[in-house]
């Protein structure tokens, strides 16, 4: 079975997500494709708001390439987006939140989302899908936890079903995702659905 990874996002990750890669995902039949936001202005700058980490690797990319065995890897910087479309909010998804706060933290989310899926999409779009049997879109900061070379065996990808990885024990590992909900850091399916 050939599959076709694509990485996307942040160039951020850690040794143990490399090493589970390795192991429990990447194979001899998988060729690895990314995209990245990433100009050198952003070393030793924070990149998301949740937390203060910074890359401080100025080669970050060409290590993310040979530890994830990167066939083919774009970068880009962030491109700018326009949010005056934004007429409203709903000030109970932050209940007990102030407007100022609703009016700060939507066009940062908005932002976030929109840069995310142009993000996998640009990876997607670097796959010649009819080489491949399964598209697996993934983060460069995920822990695999379990063999899914083995997993995906028993799987039956049929066209309009994509598979998305459980949470029902909490979420992402060290993540605090909630549980029971669906997410863009693991899925995979065929080629034609995934594109």
């Amino acid at each position: 079975m050939k599959i076709a990874v694509s990485l996307s996002g942040q160039p951020y990750t850690h040794p143990e997500c490399i090493s589970t890669f390795n192991s429990n995902l990447y194979s001899s039949d998988t060729l690895v494709y990314s995209h990245f936001w990433w100009d050198n202005s952003y070393l030793n700058k924070c990149y998301k708001m949740h937390y203060n980490m910074k890359i401080q690797d100025e080669n970050i990319i060409e290590k993310i390439i040979k530890d994830f065995n990167i066939f083919y890897c774009k970068t880009e910087p962030h491109i700018k987006k326009d949010l005056s479309y934004v007429e409203s909010i709903n000030v109970n998804t932050w209940k007990g939140m102030s407007l100022e706060y609703h009016k700060m933290m939507v066009p940062i989310l908005l932002y976030g989302v929109s840069s995310q899926i142009e993000s996998i999409n640009n990876s997607i779009k670097l796959i010649d899908k009819t080489n491949y049997d399964i598209i697996i879109r993934a983060r460069p900061d995920l822990i695999y936890m379990k063999d899914i070379k083995s997993i995906i065996k028993d799987l039956n990808f049929s066209y309009n079903t994509i598979f998305i990885q459980s949470s029902s024990t909490g979420g992402h590992l060290y993540a605090g995702e909630p549980a029971n909900q669906p997410c863009d850091w693991f899925y995979m399916g065929n080629p034609d659905t995934m594109a």
